[in-house]
């Protein structure tokens, strides 16, 4: 009989470091998922940061953008504008040359030409019928 509890015993021995090995491999496994799960986490809260500020800039983009259309269009009325306002001006301008003294004394007619394009246009009429001796003051006021 004491042969066969030295048996077990042996048995029950072996069994229990074999239990030991695969508990140390359990915790050893246990670690590297929790690790993992710790560098998954991070990679998580990295993409959610990105995402948010990839929202945030989206958001500036699209309110840049609709300040720029508005700005566009504001651009877009005032060249309107002062085309229409150049054309009267050329159309004044040539009815006071045919009948203006200055006509008289010069053989041909003043011509005034503006950059449409540029928005100090009303600056440039402006500092125009200023000048001395340029009389159609009266056609603007």
């Amino acid at each position: 009989m004491t042969k066969q509890l030295e048996v077990q015993l042996a048995e029950l021995n072996a069994k229990l470091e074999q239990s030991a090995r695969e508990i140390v491999e359990l915790n050893s496994v246990k670690s590297r998922s929790q690790a993992e799960i710790a560098e998954h986490s991070r990679q998580i809260e990295e993409a959610e940061s990105q995402i948010n500020q990839l929202t945030k800039l989206k958001q500036n983009l699209g309110k840049q953008l609709e300040e720029a259309k508005a700005s566009l269009e504001e651009e877009s009325r005032l060249r309107a504008k002062f085309q229409t306002e150049a054309r009267n001006f050329q159309v004044s301008e040539t009815r006071f040359a045919r009948s203006s003294p200055f006509q008289k004394r010069h053989s041909s007619p003043v011509h005034i030409y503006f950059p449409l394009t540029d928005i100090s246009l009303q600056f440039l009429v402006r500092d125009v019928l200023q000048l001395p001796g340029f009389g159609c003051r009266r056609l603007f006021s």
